[in-house]
Order: structure tokens, then C-alpha cells, then sequence
């Protein structure tokens, strides 16, 4: 999975560095793990027919993200270990960050990454 996610932070990465090589402008480029485990329990995993009940979190679960910045255009991409959340959040989300970054709301992009994590 390490080398999924290298592979595809390379892809993003190369015409970024044909962009910098060209412009001689500096590439900045940020990352951030927050712990997003929920603390109260029980919690309903959706995902089946009927409930299914998590009495406590076998491992944390994180929101990870890395932004991008050329000097003309940032970038966000954030990875969240749920089975999903709902338009409404991840709005809200993209709001919150375009108003204490320089990030427009258009170019933060979000998904989940762990189908078995639960929802927000």
C-alpha cells in the first residue's frame, strides 16, 4: 500500500517539476496527520443490513492530507480512514480550509481509505 501511495504522490509530483523547472518558482508542498478515532462507544460500522457494533477502536484512524503549492495554484488532497462521509461534511471541510488557507474549495479534494473504519 506504501508503494501504491508513493507511486501515485510521484505521478502528482512530475508535472509539477517540469512546471517549477520552467518557472524557476519553488514547489512547497505540506502533509498532516490528525487522529480522527472516535471516542465515544458503541459506534454502528455501516456497511450491512443490520447493525454492527464496534465496542471500541482496534487501531487509530487518521485524516492525513498534503497540500501543494506552485506559487499560482494550491492543491489539496486529504485521505480519510472511513468508509465515507457525506457531502455535508466534507463541504463544511472544504470551507473551513478555504478560509484559513489560500486553498479555493474547488482544488481540496478528499476520499476515504479504509471501507471497513466506519462513517462520519
Amino acid at each position: 500500500m506504501k508503494h501504491t501511495i508513493l507511486a501515485f504522490t510521484a505521478l502528482l509530483l512530475a508535472p509539477l517539476a517540469s512546471l517549477h523547472a520552467a518557472d524557476q518558482q519553488p514547489l512547497r508542498a505540506g502533509a498532516a496527520a490528525v487522529d480522527i478515532t472516535p471516542k465515544v462507544f458503541p459506534l454502528n460500522m455501516p456497511g450491512g443490513f443490520s447493525a454492527n457494533m464496534a465496542e471500541s477502536a482496534h487501531d487509530p484512524l487518521h485524516a492525513r492530507s498534503l497540500v501543494l503549492d506552485d506559487g499560482r495554484t494550491t492543491l489539496a488532497m486529504v485521505v480519510v480512514d472511513n468508509l465515507g462521509a457525506g457531502p455535508d461534511v466534507l463541504d463544511e471541510a472544504k470551507a473551513v480550509a478555504a478560509a484559513k488557507t489560500a486553498c479555493l474549495p474547488t482544488r481540496c479534494s478528499s476520499a476515504p481509505r479504509t471501507p471497513t473504519a466506519g462513517r462520519l
